[in-house]
């Protein structure tokens, strides 16, 4: 379905605001993955809606907007979101067009791009909690190594990225997404 300009700055006004809510929501929940989920499958159906550069717009709006309004202190709350769950939903969008019959080689090509954005994402993540936000001995004490680290969370990452298809498709199909 076709959108004129009007229609689509109002679904990227609104879902950009529904966004922030999440991911403010998610600096006062104990499980705070859930809410980036939500803010990650909102701005993946403003990608199929309304297009890229909505899309674009509205992940940085998110990004900045949550940023001002938890404060500099709350800053930990939005770098997963701005590092991993929006540019995955980015990525996503983009590998979602490349028309693969076979599942093999749909999964094998997902993910021999998927994962290396994933690893520099985390690395990221890793570099800036550790320089920035915490000292990181205890942690590295407890799990190992930041080797270990990445080798668990990628198996993480693609259990999320199987659920975030999953519950896209479960909400298109419920025509809560349309």
């Amino acid at each position: 379905m076709l959108l004129n300009k009007s229609k689509k700055i109002a679904y990227t006004a609104i879902l950009t605001a529904l966004g922030v809510g999440l991911i403010m929501l998610g600096s006062f929940l104990p499980l705070s993955f859930v809410p980036f989920l939500g803010s990650a499958l909102l701005l993946f159906y403003l990608f199929e809606k309304c297009g890229v550069l909505y899309g674009v717009l509205s992940g940085i709006g998110v990004s900045v907007l949550s940023i001002l309004l938890l404060g500099g202190a709350s800053i930990a709350q939005v770098v997963p979101y701005m590092v991993l769950f929006a540019p995955h939903s980015f990525a996503s969008y983009f590998l979602n067009k490349i028309p693969l019959k076979k599942p093999f080689l749909k999964y094998l090509t997902r993910y021999s791009i998927l994962l290396p954005l994933f690893n520099i994402s985390l690395y990221t993540i890793y570099k800036i909690a550790t320089f920035v936000l915490f000292d990181m001995k205890a942690f590295v004490e407890i799990v190992g190594a930041y080797y270990i680290l990445a080798l668990v969370m990628n198996v993480v990452f693609i259990l999320y990225d199987q659920a975030f298809f999953y519950i896209y498709r479960l909400l298109v199909r419920a025509r809560i997404f349309k």
